[in-house]
């Protein structure tokens, strides 16, 4: 007797150690039978990639193929990443700290020329490569690019951009040297990428016999190779597509519409049968006749035999439910591919000015940290892998020892209009005039550069100025109603003009000091200092005279 009451007093204690321990745990963390149907994995990043991103890269694809969805999100992709393509700006500083404006704008003139160039199958141009890139990413998860030397190619460097397909995910190797080759990417003990391990032509051709694949691989420095994905989680070698948690949401959401969509047709052709009274058999005629079946036309009606009824076959589809339905799926799928759902489904329906604005902006927000990545991934890995390319080579004229000043590129993607312009100008102006924001913020945010917007708006000036309507007295007529200079003093000729044009260019990025271009232009085109400083404006306004130029801004290189 004392040993059972012993035994319940101790199962009893034991219960209440489980219930205070579970009750000092994560909710999330308690096992019990709510969540025993919890199917989760411990494996690392690289194991949970390794078994299912073929799989999930082959759905992808099928998506992008025949799911509509997938196709208008790998759209939205390219249009918002890329657009009209991510632009370089290279500011490539001297010494003393100014913008050797010479060198930049001959780096970024050779880089565009040479990129229109580098794809060495010669099939697309830098735009194109970009979508391409991008696009490739979200649908397959990554993508392989590998610079190609030698004197073959323009700059001694081209492009072949590679299907991920080339890495083999099933192949692990541990090296002498210490190295480790997961999914075959070779990584160091700091998980850094040292070498791809390439199949020797697309695996996937093996099949048909057209392609190239020849079953060896090949070893490709980590240093030719530009493997742009985006990872998740730390030490994470290779990446998966960007919709994988929507794939198997899209994926029935596609079957059901299109079981609703031949449901909705076969109730449009309002079908019916023939019913038999009891006891009664259908007996065919000589001719083989499968009894009184009819094809229905408009404005006939038939007789049936004595006895028999007619049951009609009416089902009602689309569900009264359906757009609900179908719009809280697509919700759940925007969810996951990180979109807004009005661009997602191109469903407007019902949207008020204030979610739509809210929904814009920070789905914007998003493109934006997205384009951050690509710069980052390709863009900058490419500029600098073709200068050190250019300058080896000498097809860009400037010195190899200065290379890390060169290297000073920078990347503006797609901006966007904005939601609402006439409030949004005011807000902006609002800031400035408070002085929370800068006019060269301002233009930063809508893509462009501030000392090019100052020079267009001086150059534009020029040219008004210089070709402004003369008055019955034979003067020029400003913009403003105020009398400036005679029309024989400014006239100028186009060669004229264009100087006037580079002059004024000069003087806003700040090679020439205001005070100086003012006596060049007043010298030059023989016009008085007065009339120069209305020309010029407020170019260069807020510029401090700069210390002599080195000798890259007179041809020489810096």
């Amino acid at each position: 007797m004392f040993d059972a009451l012993k035994k319940i007093a101790s199962n009893i204690l034991q219960r209440r150690e489980v219930k205070t321990h579970q009750a000092r745990m994560y909710n999330g963390a308690k096992v019990n039978r709510l969540t025993q149907d919890w199917v989760y994995s411990q494996l690392s990043a690289n194991e949970e990639i390794r078994r299912g991103v073929k799989l999930l890269r082959d759905r992808s694809r099928d998506l992008e193929r025949n799911n509509d969805h997938i196709r208008r999100y790998l759209q939205m992709v390219e249009s918002n990443v890329i657009g009209r393509g991510v632009k370089l700006k290279v500011k490539a500083k001297d010494s003393n700290g100014t913008i050797d404006k010479m060198a930049s704008d001959y780096l970024e003139a050779s880089f565009l020329k040479w990129a229109n160039f580098a794809d060495a199958s010669g099939i697309m141009r830098w735009l194109d490569l970009q979508r391409l890139i991008v696009r490739t990413v979200a649908r397959d998860g990554g993508c392989l690019i590998r610079l190609l030397r030698g004197g073959q190619y323009k700059d001694g460097i081209g492009l072949d951009v590679l299907e991920i397909d080339y890495l083999d995910e099933n192949f692990f190797l541990r090296l002498d040297n210490g190295n480790r080759v997961i999914m075959s990417v070779e990584i160091d003990d700091h998980c850094k990428p040292v070498a791809y391990w390439l199949w020797q032509g697309n695996p996937a051709d093996a099949a048909s016999g057209v392609g190239f694949f020849t079953g060896q691989r090949i070893r490709v420095p980590a240093s030719e190779i530009i493997h742009v994905y985006r990872a998740e989680r730390p030490q994470q070698v290779r990446g998966v597509p960007w919709c994988s948690s929507a794939i198997q949401t899209l994926h029935m959401l596609e079957g059901y519409q299109e079981a609703e969509l031949v449901a909705a047709r076969t109730a449009s052709c309002k079908m019916g049968f023939y019913k038999i009274p009891p006891g009664e058999d259908f007996t065919p005629d000589a001719e083989g006749s499968q009894g009184p079946l009819s094809d229905a036309s408009p404005g006939t009606f038939e007789r049936l035999p004595t006895g028999w009824d007619f049951v009609q076959y009416d089902p009602q589809h689309p569900g009264a439910n359906f757009d609900k339905f179908v719009k809280s799926i697509l919700r759940s799928a925007a969810g996951g591919l990180n979109v807004a759902y009005n661009n997602f489904a191109n469903d407007l329906d019902g949207v008020s000015y204030s979610s739509i604005r809210s929904g814009t902006l920070e789905e914007r927000e998003n493109w934006m940290v997205v384009q951050d990545w690509f710069i980052n991934s390709f863009c900058s890995p490419l500029y600098s892998a073709w200068l050190e390319s250019a300058l080896l080579t000498q097809s860009v004229k400037l010195p190899f020892a200065k290379l890390e000043k060169f290297r000073a590129d920078t990347w503006t993607g797609r901006r966007w209009p904005w939601v609402d312009p006439l409030n949004d100008v005011q807000t902006r102006e609002k800031e400035l005039q408070l002085g929370i924001t800068s006019k060269s913020q301002m233009v930063s945010e809508q893509g462009k550069d501030f000392a090019e917007v100052q020079a267009q708006i001086a150059a534009d000036r020029a040219i008004e100025t210089a070709n402004q309507p003369a008055d019955a007295q034979g003067l020029v007529v400003t913009s403003t109603g105020d009398t400036a200079m005679s029309v024989e003093d400014t006239a100028m000729n186009g060669a004229q003009v264009t100087a006037a044009i580079e002059l004024v260019k000069e003087i806003v990025f700040g090679n020439i000091p205001r005070e100086t271009g003012v006596m060049m232009l007043a010298q030059f085109f023989k016009i008085d200092q007065s009339d120069a400083d209305k020309m010029i404006g407020a170019a260069g306004s807020s510029l401090k005279k700069q210390a002599p130029i080195d000798a890259s801004a007179n041809g020489k290189g810096p």
